[in-house]
């Protein structure tokens, strides 16, 4: 269309109120029709979106289609918590009484709602590696009495567990649990004497348990959710090009014969 057509603000970055209002509508109206509850679909994004992630969203909705009313929730910020406060605002805009949060660099099964929404929680959620050595569990369980457990581990069987802190990257939320909160609902923080950051859903949690909430995390499910980060492949049996005791660089010849050892040690 031209620039004065009527399907401009489509073709913007941010569509314009208009246009969210009827999407909203839209929405709105199916869930009258339909008896079926509206779950916004939270998506915190910069500029890209991994393939996988697209994918495994779009499965989710295909599969959890016959039992909910989707709205689109997308906002696209330099800071995520910013990102994170204007999904809360459309989500409350649109009367949607959940909050399917995903981040764009997860995987997750194809039954991640139904699962989350089948325990009936506030606010419920799986777990993931950190995408960095060495690799740890994000999120921290809460201490339960006679049981000293400090950080998340891993568990394989079945439950909830309750949770002090825990990350957004795939989670379900009430979104009443929003209208009780004061705004900003997410933001960052520095730890005082420092210049180490705490993250917008870390900062989150204690706010929403003072409110006499409590947050869970589907053991199981989280076995199935994958982090997807960047790796850098190079050959196996790394090797030095200059040495650094005789401050040499090393010939070429000496550079493939140690390949070739390293190659045949290895077998």
């Amino acid at each position: 269309m031209t620039k004065n057509g009527k399907w401009e603000d489509r073709l913007t970055d941010k569509p314009s109120e208009e246009w969210m209002q009827k999407m909203h509508g839209i929405a709105q109206d199916t869930s009258r029709k339909t008896g079926k509850p509206i779950v916004a679909l939270g998506l915190p994004t910069f500029d890209e979106c991994k393939s996988d992630w697209a994918v495994n969203l779009a499965m989710m909705v295909c599969a959890s289609g016959p039992y909910f009313t989707f709205a689109f929730c997308h906002s696209k910020a330099t800071f995520v918590a910013h990102a994170r406060n204007l999904i809360v605002e459309a989500a409350i805009d649109v009367g949607a009484e959940y909050i399917m949060w995903t981040d764009s660099d997860m995987t997750f099964p194809k039954e991640t709602l139904l699962r989350l929404r089948s325990w009936n929680k506030d606010i419920v959620c799986a777990s993931y590696p950190k995408k960095k050595p060495p690799y740890k569990i994000v999120g921290k369980l809460k201490p339960r009495p006679g049981d000293k457990v400090g950080e998340f581990k891993e568990v394989l069987t079945n439950g909830l567990y309750e949770m002090d802190e825990v990350g957004f990257g795939v989670m379900l939320t009430k979104t009443e649990i929003f209208k009780k909160m004061p705004k900003p609902w997410f933001h960052y923080e520095y730890k005082k004497g420092s210049n180490n950051l705490t993250g917008e859903d870390v900062l989150w949690c204690p706010r929403v348990q003072k409110l006499g909430y409590k947050i869970w995390i589907d053991a199981a499910l989280s076995m199935y959710v994958g982090h997807i980060g960047n790796f850098i492949f190079r050959p196996e049996g790394a090797y030095e090009l200059f040495d650094i005791e005789t401050g040499q660089r090393k010939e070429d010849k000496d550079i493939v014969r140690q390949q070739v050892e390293t190659a045949a040690a290895n077998g």
